[in-house]
């Protein structure tokens, strides 16, 4: 059964699709009973030779597109908002299906891109939004729906974590391994929305809203990046037996969501930790399997078009497509906590005189933040030493009051904190 879809954008990952369909394309028909056709691939320059793309199929005009009734499906792979939102909706609203690998679209206006679709029918699929081609999406949806899922930590951006991993692995800094970075496609020259974290709280707004059943907002999600990890950071966290890793957590507290994204120091022995360069991996607690982990390349041409193509594949196999409850009209509303628990790495640089660690170690009792271990590590510089403490568990709030009076601290400069998951 011969099927035509479109594709918008020629870039990484639309020519990864073109690719997959004519290296695949007979092996999918022979599996699925389904063989796909590109009728249009959507560029914003048509004379320009894209390797992998069929030039016969190449159109600058959208309305092409939404006008051939053959094309049941369209598939998107463009990033951004605009105008890939637009071309969205129309879609949806003129029946056709909708693939995306678009996580900024789909975590801030998945409401108004459901509402389109629940209005004809239509289908709406983003598995390639999240970890790639990582199937997180839908083992929380279809192979976990058995389940009660209390938390979920995932590493779901490639680039911070190759260079935390190098960082790691090489005790190089924070800007020598950026720069690697960008020299091999892993980060892009303007690296900042995923150093520091913004690709991360997409991701976690779609994924988590779909593990606990409740729209989660972007903005209800506390976000930090890596910029301000230093190799010293890294190497005394591996000194103390933990790695650290940018990770998106989710996890239901009584009648609230905790929902961030930060460096977290995790035990050198979690799975997690051993999850290194540009892979992704999720990590799932649920009351009836327990804890597993989905692991996998979470970027580049042919993963993330696996997910595309997946996503095609079963929006053409089933007879009725998946709504999302939680973000239609009048749907109830998560409680996202303001507040958590958890233990804090602190580091400073300190004058190495008598009295300052008391006076800091006071300050945190006194705002209830109990201390397990503090010690001076690494070298002196300038005068001063790094001071490392490392507390129990408390709550986000009395920590960050103990910092801010910390830093008031004339004896006391570059204040660093690390949140600790053990």
């Amino acid at each position: 059964m011969k099927k035509r879809i479109a594709v918008l954008g020629a870039g990484t990952v639309g020519s990864g699709v073109c690719k997959l369909i004519a290296e695949n394309g007979a092996y999918m028909a022979q599996q699925s009973g389904i063989e796909l056709e590109i009728a249009h691939v959507l560029v914003r320059d048509t004379k320009k030779n894209r390797p992998g793309v069929p030039q016969d199929v190449v159109t600058d005009d959208f309305s092409v597109i939404l006008n051939d009734d053959s094309v049941e499906v369209v598939a998107e792979a463009m990033g951004g908002i605009e105008p890939a939102k637009t071309y969205a909706l129309a879609a949806l609203r003129a029946g056709k299906t909708y693939v995306t690998a678009n996580k900024e679209l789909v975590s801030k206006y998945w409401e108004e891109l459901e509402q389109a679709a629940a209005q004809t029918g239509a289908g709406l699929y983003f598995e390639a939004a999240v970890a790639g081609a990582v199937p997180v999406i839908k083992a929380v949806t279809d192979s976990l729906n058995a389940n009660q899922i209390h938390g979920i930590k995932g590493i779901i951006n490639g680039t911070t974590n190759y260079i935390l991993s190098k960082m790691s692995n090489e005790g190089l800094g924070y800007d020598q391994v950026l720069r690697q970075a960008q020299e091999l496609g892993y980060a892009e020259a303007d690296p900042t929305n995923d150093v520091e974290g913004y690709d991360a709280q997409f991701k976690l707004a779609i994924l988590a809203s779909l593990a606990f059943g409740k729209r989660v907002k972007v903005e209800d999600i506390h976000r930090e990046g890596i910029s301000q990890i230093k190799a010293e950071d890294v190497k005394i966290a591996h000194d103390l037996g933990f790695g650290i890793k940018l990770l998106a957590i989710g996890k239901m507290v009584g009648d609230e969501l905790q929902v961030r994204v930060h460096p977290t120091m995790l035990p050198l022995e979690h799975p997690l930790c051993s999850v290194n360069g540009p892979f992704n991996a999720v990590f799932i607690d649920a009351n009836a399997l327990g804890e597993m982990m989905l692991y996998g390349r979470g970027a580049g041409d042919l993963p993330t078009a696996s997910a595309v193509v997946s996503d095609v594949l079963n929006a053409f196999q089933v007879s009725k497509h998946r709504r999302y409850p939680f973000v239609a009209p009048g749907a109830p509303t998560v409680q996202v906590a303001r507040d958590w628990e958890s233990a804090y790495f602190i580091h400073t640089m300190a004058v190495d005189t008598p009295g300052v660690l008391a006076k800091a170690a006071t300050i945190l009792a006194e705002c209830g933040v109990s201390i397990e271990a503090v010690m001076q590590k690494g070298e002196r510089e300038e005068g001063k030493v790094p001071v490392v403490f490392v507390t129990h568990r408390t709550h986000e709030s009395a920590c960050m009051k103990a910092i801010e009076r910390i830093k008031q601290m004339p004896e006391i400069s570059a204040v660093s904190i690390i949140r600790v998951e053990k």
